[in-house]
């Protein structure tokens, strides 16, 4: 069949692929239901291809990146949850906290977060196992048909630059980094005034302002870590595509090779890390009270120091965007 070879697709995709440890969190051991419904996305298909153009391993290698964008939005809802976890867990307990099926050993405050991360567990993965299986579905019957004309690759471009460009990138980093030295800073505050390090209302305050700077930080800087991995993805299929106008493919080519925006984007990933590493141990430190008001000012001061300056990691990958950006819109201009 016009030298075609039969591929066989049978392969399962862990909705863990792009968490840590590539494993469930521990705490669905205390949730059993989530152990038997969150399953690898079994993928099964058969193809007729050009072999000269494929190979197994090119395949399977492919379907998971189709998969890649979906995974890390699941990995990212899953470490905002185990944060939630923690917060209902005493600190003393936290590092060596043994998950159990028995609901008996937890909390009323451990049970309520647990409860919540499991409702949200079961909305997300179904709704990316079903997107995952539907763009993989895609993928492959554009592979069959061995689609790869301008066409596709110019949807590939748009997509992933337009994902880029819709995105919230205003002091990314300083925003958050200002938001936690006040929320310290307003405690120290309280606490200069009343000698007590551990008063309620100013520790509800102080926490609550917390929790919603690491939302908007989730919002934000995670959400474009997952933009910029997915940009790369979309670049190497456009450099891939044979059939694309080679100025597409060069565009491709710009934006998945080691140059300018891919090392911007690999900083753009180190600083989403480092600050979200940062973040979680000063708001681990804080959170219960006991901090004198001179630390707390010295803390927040530390934080916003450390992080203030990191905005100019995202400049550089918002930088490098525009440039091919600018490239592939005088490339559509020429070649439709």
């Amino acid at each position: 069949m016009d030298g075609k070879k039969k591929f066989s697709i049978d392969m399962k995709i862990s909705p863990f692929g792009e968490f840590r440890g590539r494993s469930a969190p521990d705490w669905f051991v205390a949730r059993p239901k989530l152990m038997a419904l969150v399953k690898d996305i079994p993928i099964k298909r058969t193809l007729m291809l050009d072999p000269k153009k494929w190979t197994q391993k090119d395949l399977e290698q492919g379907i998971y990146a189709v998969a890649k964008y979906e995974l890390a939005i699941f990995s990212t809802a899953l470490s905002t949850m185990q944060k939630d976890i923690d917060k209902a867990i005493p600190p003393k307990e936290r590092k060596n906290k043994k998950f159990t099926s028995n609901t008996k050993n937890e909390s009323k405050e451990e049970g309520a977060a647990l409860s919540v991360a499991e409702t949200k567990v079961k909305k997300l993965y179904a709704r990316i196992s079903k997107q995952i299986t539907d763009k993989i579905d895609n993928a492959l019957d554009e592979v069959e048909a061995d689609k790869g004309d301008n066409k596709s690759a110019l949807k590939a471009g748009k997509e992933a630059l337009k994902k880029f460009g819709d995105m919230d990138t205003k002091n990314m980093f300083s925003g958050p980094a200002e938001g936690v030295q006040k929320a310290l800073n307003d405690m120290a505050s309280l606490v200069g005034k009343s000698g007590n390090p551990n008063d309620a209302a100013g520790l509800k305050k102080m926490n609550t302002a917390l929790d919603a700077v690491n939302k908007e930080f989730e919002a934000k800087a995670k959400a474009a870590q997952n933009v910029a991995q997915y940009l790369l993805q979309k670049g190497a299929k456009m450099a891939k595509d044979d059939k694309a106008d080679p100025a597409l493919k060069q565009v491709g080519e710009a934006i998945a090779k080691n140059g300018n925006l891919k090392t911007a984007i690999g900083k753009l990933t180190a600083t989403v890390a480092s600050f979200d590493k940062s973040l979680s141990e000063t708001v681990s430190k804080v959170r219960n009270g006991g901090i004198s008001a001179a630390n707390l000012r010295s803390l927040g001061k530390a934080f916003l120091d450390a992080h203030r300056g990191k905005d100019k990691a995202v400049d550089e990958a918002v930088s490098a965007v525009k440039i091919v950006s600018k490239k592939f819109t005088n490339v559509v201009k020429a070649v439709t």
